[in-house]
């Protein structure tokens, strides 16, 4: 394991393992993450974050290094067995540092499972299981069978539940368990308020004057479904001959879209924008938000686009829950193409306002989600669902 850090603590008062189960990427967990160190005095925290993977995104490897956090590295070999990968590496941290708490924010029930079990070996006071997506269903009956079990056993050994909603909840702990609680992702919503000027600023400087604009924020993975999204402005552009699509993020099938957008004849309409630090400035300039993911949890990019009051489309893959303010359409994936551009239409002319203070009613201000989560670390008690 590779271990990366800048700042020492002299004085520590916890230390904490924080578990994520790829790369150190810009993807919503790490931003959940991220928000929520930066809102909290974790000046005396040692904080280790352990990635099974490599550096994807640099910009985020210096966030959580300006903030004190240490990255550990797992290097993890793709002929290897993942599962006993992250197993082997989890043990080998747990016996060489004392640690006060740990906290598991992954999808994978196994990896949930053994942060908590091994949390439990090695005497770790507070075991944080926490959901934050609701990943496609198991098919495979044996590995449905291994889930349930690996469900149980978190049950057993977590010493606290978290879900950033109740389908996520339900994905990792089961119908049956609803003794968790829900921390919702929050942003900071001073940054996200919509403004008139910012928007024709942004349009004049991106060269968008007079353009259609439809927005993306994801990593180009598999989960973000952004071969559909390219279907979906093709028939757009047939439509609207000023339109244009706007995607934000890095991946590994970034370099395939680019070639579909290519052959689908709209390369010249698409830009393949990278990592951006100023997506308050984009989400003003764009007219619509599009994510027709094959699943989410609570999507952070759709809570920031209403944030800026910007109208969004997306997949049933995201829960309804995430519809904060009614200015967000669910269409199910199996929808036809017309369906999907008809809806994306309607939100051509749409009026924006300031919306922060509907957000912050409803629970998504940062020191909010902040709060909850410190009060946990600190081995107090958060509400719970039920």
């Amino acid at each position: 394991m590779e271990e990366i850090s800048k700042k020492k603590i002299r004085q520590i008062s916890k230390r904490i393992l924080i578990v994520i189960s790829e790369n150190i990427s810009k993807d919503g967990v790490q931003i959940f993450l991220k928000n929520m160190l930066n809102h909290m005095d974790i000046s005396g925290f040692l904080i280790h974050l352990y990635a099974p993977g490599d550096v994807a995104s640099q910009l985020m490897l210096e966030d959580f290094l300006e903030l004190g956090v240490t990255i550990i590295l797992g290097h993890w070999d793709k002929e290897c067995d993942l599962r006993e990968f992250v197993k082997h590496d989890i043990e080998i941290l747990m016996e060489q540092h004392s640690y006060d708490i740990v906290h598991c924010n992954t999808g994978k029930v196994w990896m949930n499972y053994y942060c908590c079990v091994l949390g439990e070996k090695y005497g770790i006071p507070v075991r944080i299981a926490h959901s934050h997506n609701a990943l496609l269903p198991r098919y495979n009956p044996e590995i449905q069978k291994q889930d349930d079990c690996y469900r149980k056993g978190i049950s057993q050994y977590a010493t606290a539940c978290l879900s950033c909603s109740d389908v996520a909840a339900r994905w990792l702990y089961g119908n049956e368990n609803k003794d968790y609680g829900l921390i919702k992702n929050g942003i900071e919503l001073s940054e996200f308020v919509f403004s008139d000027d910012i928007r024709s600023r942004g349009r004049k400087e991106m060269n968008l004057e007079g353009k259609f604009v439809i927005g993306h924020i994801g990593a180009f993975v598999k989960q973000k479904n952004h071969k559909f999204l390219l279907e979906i402005f093709r028939e757009i552009a047939k439509k609207e001959k000023n339109s244009v699509l706007l995607m934000v993020g890095k991946g590994e099938l970034k370099v395939k879209m680019e070639k579909i957008a290519s052959d689908f004849g709209i390369r010249e309409q698409c830009f393949f924008l990278g990592e951006r630090t100023d997506i308050p400035y984009l989400l003003a300039a764009m007219d619509v938000f599009v994510l027709p993911s094959l699943y989410e949890g609570l999507s952070i990019a759709a809570i920031e686009a209403q944030a800026a009051s910007l109208p969004c489309v997306v997949s049933d893959g995201l829960t309804k829950e995430a519809d904060i303010l009614g200015i967000m359409k669910h269409l199910p994936l199996n929808a036809s193409l017309e369906e999907w551009v008809e809806n994306i239409l309607k939100y051509k002319n749409y009026k924006r306002a300031d919306q922060s203070a509907r957000l912050a009613d409803a629970g998504y201000d940062v020191t909010d989600s902040a709060f909850q989560l410190y009060q946990l670390y600190q081995g107090k008690e958060i509400k719970k669902r039920n």
